[in-house]
């Protein structure tokens, strides 16, 4: 309706005329417009749309204005480009809809009375010449990427990687959930999801994980807001299943921070189980002791230095660090006390960031080196998270050094298994004596 596409309309202008983070600003607009979950999907759909093909829509809307694109008011041009978006991407939105909400918007917004004729006029073109529109021969423009990009990715790729590169970097991932088990079954929380307008799959391979899309504002669904589901990386969940938890045990989950892991552990140890959530950050910890509490956990907490751990020898049946060993500075002492609390027979995991394969490794590095940063200057105005981000990784062990450190530490019948061609690697390690 046409809350969704003014929504949507503000967000686009926003960003361009304020330099708004466009997913901060979505997401507060659509609360303030009160939308119901079907609109929050359509207006964070036609935003982020726009956003991702800018270019090709630019493309496709210049030689049928009167107008250059660049002399027209802005929320002009964001009219245009949602109307475009809708009528080239968008099979289930009729294109009369289209065409007339954008026109109602540019009457609506743009100080030129004209302006309103001039959106119709530009979009029943559109709509006349659709099947016929010229496919741009830039790769740049096909896949709305700034050519230097483009430029930089062919210098390292033959064109048919380059052209798959661009396609799935401009794709829209998929939303993984994970159901919480403990309050609704799969099934419900799947029902409940659909009747709210939101697209479920269930994941292929990952039990009680449901792939999502459409979600609109994913915290004004019922199943999350009653803690029905929650949003768990694939790689976090692999980890959770390979640790192997049972009824009873007792685990520690080290840098936990928000208590992604201690939230799965828990459910498999059990009211007869104790799970540890550990973070040396302590506002980071408190973040997840609220998560856990308003998902009806009351786990123990402590701040802690992995180097350093306050619990005694022999005591944990599984001990897990995701993502937080490359941040440990003496990382064979951490190693070493992990190796140490965990009973004999225990086990170790460890989910990081790893060196991905030998042929993806130039385009990898540039992208996290070059892009990253200048991605998180724009958008988040923070190049620096980002640059440290990339150094971070670069420096932590590859998998083979990092198996001889749980060996080191006094581990046995270490494995690793590489995850998104080596992007991430879960380690495991058991304990004998």
């Amino acid at each position: 309706g046409q809350p969704a596409r003014e929504v949507a309309l503000l967000a686009l202008s926003a960003c361009d005329q304020q330099g708004a983070w466009s997913d901060g600003f979505l997401k507060k607009a659509i609360g303030d417009a009160g939308l119901d979950s079907r609109d929050a999907a359509l207006a964070t759909r036609l935003c982020f749309g726009v956003l991702q093909n800018r270019l090709l829509l630019d493309f496709c809307l210049a030689d049928l204005s009167t107008i250059a694109l660049e002399k027209l008011e802005n929320k002009v041009l964001c009219s245009l480009r949602l109307g475009a978006y809708q009528m080239l991407f968008l099979t289930r939105v009729p294109q009369s809809a289209a065409v007339n909400e954008s026109v109602n918007l540019a009457r609506k917004y743009a100080r030129n009375p004209k302006a309103a004729d001039l959106v119709n006029g530009v979009l029943r073109s559109l709509a006349r010449s659709r099947e016929a529109l010229p496919q741009p021969q830039s790769l740049s423009l096909r896949y709305s990427h700034p050519q230097w990009l483009v430029d930089a990715f062919s210098a390292r790729l033959d064109n048919a990687g380059v052209e798959a590169l661009l396609e799935a970097n401009n794709g829209q991932p998929p939303m993984v959930a994970q159901v919480n088990t403990c309050r609704a079954t799969t099934a419900e929380v799947a029902a409940a999801l659909t009747e709210q307008g939101v697209q479920v799959q269930p994941h292929p391979w990952l039990g009680d994980c449901l792939v999502l899309s459409e979600t609109g504002n994913l915290e004004r669904l019922t199943a999350f807001q009653a803690g029905h589901i929650y949003i768990q990386d694939t790689a976090a969940r692999l980890a959770v299943l390979a640790a192997g938890a049972t009824p009873g045990m007792k685990v520690l989950d080290i840098a936990g921070g928000t208590g992604d892991l201690a939230r799965a552990f828990a459910r498999q140890a059990g009211p007869q189980g104790e799970v540890w959530l550990t973070d040396i950050n302590d506002s980071m910890l408190r973040v997840g002791r609220d998560r856990l509490t308003d998902d009806g956990l009351i786990l123990p907490l402590a701040v802690c230095d992995a180097e350093k751990l306050p619990f005694p020898d022999n005591y944990f049946d599984r001990v897990t660090v995701a993502y937080g060993l490359r941040n440990m500075t003496h990382k064979d002492r951490a190693l070493a006390e992990m190796t140490r609390v965990l009973v004999p027979g225990g086990k170790l995991l460890v989910l990081e960031f790893s060196h991905i394969a030998k042929p993806l490794a130039p385009v990898y590095d540039w992208y996290s080196f070059k892009v990253l940063p200048w991605l998180g200057k724009k958008i988040a105005g923070d190049a620096g998270s980002y640059q440290y981000l990339a150094e971070s990784i670069r420096m932590h062990p590859d998998q083979e050094t990092l198996k001889a450190m749980l060996v080191a530490a006094g581990l046995s019948r270490v494995q690793y298994f590489n995850l998104t061609s080596g992007l991430t690697a879960v380690h495991e390690g058991v304990k004998l004596v």
